[in-house]
C-alpha cells in the first residue's frame, strides 16, 4: 500500500448510454434483462477506471437514492414522497420507519423490485466494500411512523447490514453518515459490524465528544479537513475528504498531497468530500484519474 490512497464511494454518474437504457427501460419499451445487462458492463468499466489503486465501493448504478435499494431487501419500511435530498437539486424517496428492520434475504437475489431499477443490492465482486448509509443517517432522513425508539432502530439497522454484507461477501463496509453520529451508534457500529474494516465515511459536522471513550478504534474515519484530529485518534488509517464532488474544477495531485501531509505525516486516505453522482461523467471519471494519480 502506498502512503496515499485514493478512496471513491456511494452513486456514481451514469453515462448517456446507460440514462437512455434506464429511459427505454421505465417507459416500457425495453425489459430488465437488457437493462441488467447494461447495468453491468458499466459496472465492469467503473471497475477498470478504478484498478486496484484506490478503494471503492460499488458504483450502485441501480441506485435511485441511498436508501431506495435498501428499503426493498430490508422489510420495516414503507417508501414516501419525493423530498429534496440536502441543498441539492437531487430528490430521494423518504422512508417511512413503521417498525424495527430485518433482512429479508429472501429478497436479496431477485431482479425485480417496486419502485427501484433492477436488483441485485451490489454488482461488482466481493472485493469492493459494501456502502451503506449509516443509522444516524437513515433515521434523520426518515418519518418515524412506528414509534421505533433511535436505539432500537440503529441496532436492528446495524444487525441487518451484517447479515447483508455476510451474504454479499464482502469484507469491507463503508458507514456514510451525512449527520454528526451519536455516541450509541458509533459503540453499535463498533459492536455490530465487528467482523468488517469499517470505513466511516462522514460528509457533514461530527462531534468529537461522541467518539470520547470508544472502545476500539475504526479501520478508517474519512472526515472533511477541520475534523482531521478526530480522524487521526480514532481510526488506524485516516481519510481526508480533499477533493470537492460539487465543482467541475480538476484539482492537481501536487496540491492534494501538500493538503494530506499537513494533515497527516503517516499513511492514510484521500477522498471526495461527497459522492460524484452530482458531477458530470466525465469530470467524475477525471477525478477517479486524479486519485489514482495521488495513489501512485
Amino acid at each position: 500500500m502506498s502512503e496515499i490512497t485514493g478512496f471513491v464511494t456511494g452513486i456514481y454518474p451514469k453515462s448517456e448510454e446507460l440514462r437512455r437504457a434506464i429511459g427505454r427501460w421505465q417507459r416500457g419499451s425495453s425489459g430488465t434483462e437488457e437493462l441488467s445487462t447494461i447495468i453491468g458492463n458499466e459496472t465492469v468499466n467503473f471497475e477498470n477506471l478504478a484498478e486496484n489503486s484506490i478503494i471503492h465501493t460499488d458504483p450502485l448504478f441501480n441506485w435511485f437514492d441511498i436508501f431506495r435499494p435498501l428499503m426493498t431487501v430490508i422489510s420495516g419500511f414503507s417508501i414516501g414522497p419525493l423530498t429534496r435530498f440536502e441543498e441539492t437539486n437531487t430528490f430521494y424517496r423518504e422512508p417511512i420507519i413503521e417498525k424495527a428492520p430485518v433482512l429479508d434475504t429472501g429478497k436479496l437475489n431477485g431482479t425485480e423490485a417496486e419502485e427501484s431499477l433492477p436488483l441485485p443490492l451490489y454488482r461488482s465482486g466481493s472485493s469492493s466494500a459494501g456502502i451503506l448509509p449509516g443509522p444516524s443517517t437513515f433515521f434523520s432522513f426518515s418519518k418515524n411512523s412506528g414509534n421505533v425508539g433511535k436505539e432500537k432502530f440503529s441496532e436492528s439497522l446495524l444487525d441487518a447490514y451484517a447479515e447483508l454484507l455476510k451474504a454479499s461477501g464482502r469484507k469491507d463496509a463503508v458507514i456514510m453518515e451525512r449527520v454528526a453520529p451519536e455516541k450509541h451508534a458509533l459503540e453499535l457500529m463498533l459492536k455490530k459490524l465487528s467482523g468488517f474494516r469499517i470505513f466511516l465515511y462522514t460528509t457533514g459536522s461530527i462531534r468529537k465528544e461522541s467518539f470520547d471513550g470508544l472502545q476500539g478504534k475504526f479501520h478508517s474515519i474519512l472526515v472533511n479537513p477541520e475534523y482531521a484530529d478526530i480522524a487521526i485518534k480514532h481510526s488506524e488509517l485516516p481519510g481526508f475528504n480533499l477533493l470537492d464532488a460539487h465543482n467541475t474544477r480538476l484539482e492537481k495531485a501536487d496540491q492534494i498531497i501538500s493538503q494530506f501531509r499537513k494533515l497527516h505525516g503517516g499513511k492514510g486516505i484521500v477522498a471526495p468530500n461527497d459522492y460524484l453522482d452530482f458531477l458530470p461523467f466525465r469530470i467524475a471519471n477525471r477525478k477517479i484519474e486524479l486519485l489514482k494519480e495521488v495513489s501512485a
